[in-house]
């Protein structure tokens, strides 16, 4: 069974405080829900079984379609959308990502090693860029279980600037345990002002990865508004999809 990682509202006013667009980061946990319902769910499916409200949502439409080509036809936006197709005859057949699947093969002990814990993370971090979809197909493991959950602690293993930037594109989320962190490479550990450029730069390798434009400053519609919160509504009325 898949899950997805849903931040607490205290960890989603902390994003809102940093100036992000925190709307824009829900709607891709949105996404996500709708997949991981899919997946858990083969009868209910994606598109299909989702409120119409989001079906009629082009960035949802665009970015399920984009991973799961055989949602298009569940959707009339999807099927009138250019620049959709555009990006699915040059989707990217590199499947490297998968050699992920060889930690379910091995120990706890042997997975969560300090060499394994930082190859495993900087392997995700390209490989999701190119396959996505990994991201809800991954043989179950406690390693990558503990990546997508936000549990993976990171001052476990030596993380350099870049793994720490794979790691927040991963699930921006992460920047906050990044906080007071020596860097490998760096003498300071990591203040607010650091950990503030490493979200908003998590968040836009976050969103690309669904291919969606992530704004620089927040925009008008916030934590506060009812189209955020209905989408969180959403989001959590299925504990059983969350971690």
């Amino acid at each position: 069974m898949k899950k997805i990682y849903m931040p607490s509202d205290s960890t989603l006013a902390r994003m809102e405080s940093s100036g992000i667009n925190v709307y824009k980061y829900v709607l891709i946990k949105m996404i996500e829900s709708i997949i991981v319902d899919g997946k858990n769910l083969p009868n209910k499916g994606m598109l299909k079984g989702t409120y119409k409200y989001l079906l009629e949502d082009p960035d949802v439409v665009h970015s399920i379609c984009l991973l799961y080509p055989e949602e298009i036809t569940y959707s009339d936006i999807a099927k009138h959308d250019m620049t959709l197709l555009d990006k699915l005859i040059n989707k990217s057949s590199d499947t490297s990502v998968y050699n992920l699947d060889y930690l379910s093969k091995f120990t706890y002990s042997t997975t969560h090693s300090t060499i394994i814990l930082r190859n495993a993370v900087e392997t995700l971090g390209k490989g999701l860029q190119k396959r996505p979809e990994y991201r809800f197909e991954y043989q179950n493991n406690e390693l990558l279980d503990d990546i997508f959950a936000c549990k993976l602690d990171p001052s476990m293993f030596y993380i350099s600037l870049e793994t720490a930037r794979y790691l927040t594109a991963i699930e921006p989320a992460y920047a906050f345990l990044l906080k007071g962190i020596k860097l490998d490479g760096f003498n300071n550990e990591l203040n607010e002002e650091a950990i503030s450029h490493l979200l908003f730069d998590g968040l836009i390798g976050y969103a690309e990865r669904y291919d969606i434009d992530f704004p620089n400053r927040n925009g008008n519609i916030n934590l506060s508004h009812p189209t955020t919160k209905r989408l969180i509504k959403a989001i959590r009325r299925n504990p059983n999809n969350l971690y």
